[in-house]
């Protein structure tokens, strides 16, 4: 085994870590999780397993499907026996495929695996029920395995955190180019769409754009669709990017006035501004979540604003675009070297808009790495 590929090292850890509970496999149905444990790409629309033993691993899938990733030049190490359950080339399982044929190369994989009747594994949240039927007949189930890889992704290692740091990279870019073209009589849907321009010219493919666009008072709504609104003058305008860039998350927000700010604006930004930084103070190895959440809403209610502050403080960053650790008053997560999470404290008033600001931190044992460089003042055009 390649120690310096990460898939081969998170399976490693993943095996050590079923050994500890108890399970001697493993089914994995998320198309994220399967991305994570071997570099293979997963169409999110097919139904793909990946059953694990100690010693081996199958891949039951739709059609043959490479199994590696490329990683600074160099491919996975790890041989995965694929299993085609589709009887025609292109035709995707579901199409396809019967709970009968599912079930017969369920039966194969966990005899060639010697996994039946053993302690096993699934990934409760997300195996469709009539696949748990299936695997019911043929194992124990022992119990929860994405509760194992949720940890194991708690931490980053440093391919993903260079995933992260690039995508983070691509939102700064995006903010700088909203700030030259924001204008009075631009359209919210324009603004979203030059965004989207940007990025894929960076990234080189299309990508499915998330995120939030809304100017005036639709700025208040927390998570507002970018709309054929005309932004006009003075107006505060609310951008949040949250896409899926490859696969891992970017996540950051900024919000511009355009033209002059108004006194206002600056007075309710400032606090945003204060709560960012006192959060970004705790993040320290050790620091329970909870503590991080109680510094930034501490500045927010202080300032009088408590009752426009709705959401959690921040949360986790990397497969999905929000995952544990969230930040809030009731989570005693402890902060680790290599967490990377958001802080995002807003301020959200009907009638007036919204300003929200957030970050993106990479927690290490000398301090917290703050990986979206844009300025974290009010932005004006």
């Amino acid at each position: 085994m390649n120690i310096n590929d990460p898939f081969s090292r998170r399976m490693t850890q993943l095996r050590e870590n079923m050994q500890v509970v108890g399970m001697v496999g493993a089914v994995i149905s998320r198309p994220e999780h399967i991305y994570y444990l071997t570099g293979t790409e997963v169409d999110d629309s097919s139904t793909t397993f990946l059953i694990m033993s100690q010693a081996d691993e199958i891949m039951i899938a739709p059609k043959p499907i490479e199994c590696y990733q490329k990683i600074e030049g160099n491919k996975s190490d790890i041989a995965l026996t694929i299993y085609d359950l589709s009887p025609m080339e292109g035709i995707s399982l579901a199409q396809s495929a019967t709970i009968e044929s599912i079930s017969k190369a369920f039966d194969s994989a966990f005899d060639r695996l010697k996994l039946k009747n053993k302690d096993v594994g699934i990934e409760e949240t997300h195996l469709p029920h009539a696949f748990v039927k299936a695997v019911m007949h043929e194992i124990q189930i022992k119990g929860d395995v994405c509760a194992l890889l949720e940890k194991m992704r708690f931490i980053k290692d440093i391919d993903e955190i260079n995933q992260l740091k690039y995508f983070q990279s691509l939102n700064d870019l995006a903010f700088d180019e909203v700030r030259k073209c924001l204008r009075p009589g631009i359209l919210e849907i324009e603004v979203f769409q030059l965004i989207f321009d940007l990025i894929t010219r960076h990234l080189g493919h299309p990508f499915k754009w998330q995120g939030a666009v809304g100017a005036g008072v639709r700025s208040a709504l927390e998570v507002p669709q970018a709309s054929s609104t005309i932004i006009q003058d003075k107006d505060l305008v609310l951008v949040d990017i949250f896409s899926k860039l490859g696969h891992y998350y970017c996540d950051s927000t900024r919000t511009f006035v355009v033209g002059s700010p108004l006194p206002r604006h600056l007075e309710i930004h400032k606090v945003l501004e204060e709560a960012v930084e006192r959060g970004e103070n705790k993040l320290q190895p050790g620091i329970l979540v909870c503590e991080v959440d109680s510094a930034i809403r501490k500045v927010v209610e202080k300032a009088g604003f408590g009752k426009y502050f709705p959401h959690y403080s921040g949360h986790g960053l990397g497969l999905w675009q929000q995952e544990h650790p969230w930040i809030n008053p009731s989570n005693t997560t402890e902060l680790k070297p290599g967490c990377v999470i958001t802080l995002e404290p807003g301020i959200y008033i009907p009638g007036f808009g919204g300003l929200r600001l957030e970050n993106a931190y990479l927690v290490t044992d000398n301090g917290p790495v703050n990986l979206t460089k844009t300025k974290s003042s009010l932005i004006s055009t």
